[in-house]
């Protein structure tokens, strides 16, 4: 819906704003209102049937395969920190932003 519906991105704020005044409990309104936050702020971010009608990339496979690698390789650099600090006896283990 969202990359191909102009109206993609109102269509789902819309839908996400119903089910939010339907939630069955109060996890599920704050999930909900999240989520419609999120959208509210990217929504400019999101106008993935204009791009493509003019002929834009929205994403490529490319750009999903260097996130994964970044992701991949930042979570290496941790676990080999992490296991160097256990191998070597140290008790204060850094945390994900000291490594």
């Amino acid at each position: 819906m969202l990359r191909d519906d102009p109206d993609g991105i109102e269509r789902v704020t819309r839908a996400i704003r119903y089910l939010r005044s339907t939630a069955r409990s109060r996890q599920a309104y704050k999930d909900l209102d999240r989520e419609l936050n999120v959208f509210r702020k990217n929504r400019e971010r999101m106008r993935y049937a204009e791009l493509a009608n003019n002929a834009l990339s929205i994403g490529t496979s490319i750009v999903e395969a260097a996130n994964k690698l970044l992701v991949t390789q930042r979570d290496e650099t941790q676990w080999h920190a992490l296991a160097a600090c256990l191998r070597s006896g140290r008790a204060d283990v850094p945390g994900p932003a000291e490594i």
